[in-house]
């Protein structure tokens, strides 16, 4: 199972690029980074896109609860 996956804010600073990483490989899944563009100045947001894939719905299901959860 398959989805893609996008964040936005300041993900290096304050860990949550880190903390998704870690949720898919923690749920059993993988991922594979699409796109990311840091941003240029300490306002500037960062943006990340990942596809994410697991074994199975439920597996899928689980991780994407996890990651809305990061915010």
């Amino acid at each position: 199972f398959q989805e893609v996956v996008e964040a936005e804010g300041h993900l290096i600073d304050s860990h949550i690029m880190e903390r998704i990483f870690d949720a898919v490989v923690e749920y059993g899944g993988r991922f594979e980074v699409e796109q990311f563009r840091i941003g240029k100045t300490n306002s500037d947001a960062s943006r990340l896109r990942l596809k994410v894939e697991t074994e199975s719905a439920h597996d899928m299901e689980l991780l994407l609860g996890q990651l809305l959860k990061l915010g």
